[in-house]
């Protein structure tokens, strides 16, 4: 490098050492300090609107636990999903806790060994997908609102 290209290390020292000499800036003054993030949260929150129905005509299992799902009693509905519990009620019919994904809540399927494809569906395991029609009942046991009743091989199907 000649004289000419290198930096002059002088008025570099002198720049830094002005900067450490001079008074220190005052504070700004429409400084509060740093915000408080405990807001009282007293509006109430609101449930988010549940799509009655799936691509295909299904209907949505989050569907089933609101107020609507009286008017869909007595009829055939289609639903599908993925099998949360699988166990088998004597031999007579088996039960299905299914779950579409569309909220936290299941629906209890009960299928009838009239069905054609019974066993198969006792040999399935947690996580087996489903798709069916079946009858919407009142559930007789408690913790539940509605069932689907799978239960006549010419009306319903899985």
């Amino acid at each position: 490098m000649s004289e000419e290209q290198k930096p002059n290390t002088e008025q570099v020292e002198q720049v830094s050492t002005e900067a450490t000499e001079s008074q220190p800036r005052p504070p700004y003054p429409g400084d509060k300090g740093m915000w408080s993030c405990s807001v009282p949260r007293d509006d109430p929150v609101g449930t988010k609107p549940v799509a009655r129905y799936s691509h295909g005509k299904r209907v949505r299992i989050a569907a089933l636990n609101t107020p609507q799902y009286e008017e869909m009693l007595d009829y055939n509905i289609q639903v599908a999903g993925w099998a949360r519990t699988l166990r088998k009620g004597g031999k007579d019919f088996c039960f299905i806790e299914l779950n579409d994904g569309s909220g936290p809540v299941s629906l209890q399927v009960v299928v009838d060994s009239t069905m054609p494809n019974f066993a198969e569906i006792v040999k399935a395991t947690t996580g087996a997908s489903f798709k069916m029609v079946g009858k919407l009942i009142r559930s007789p046991a408690k913790g539940q609102l509605v069932e689907l009743a799978v239960c006549s091989p010419e009306n319903h199907m899985i």
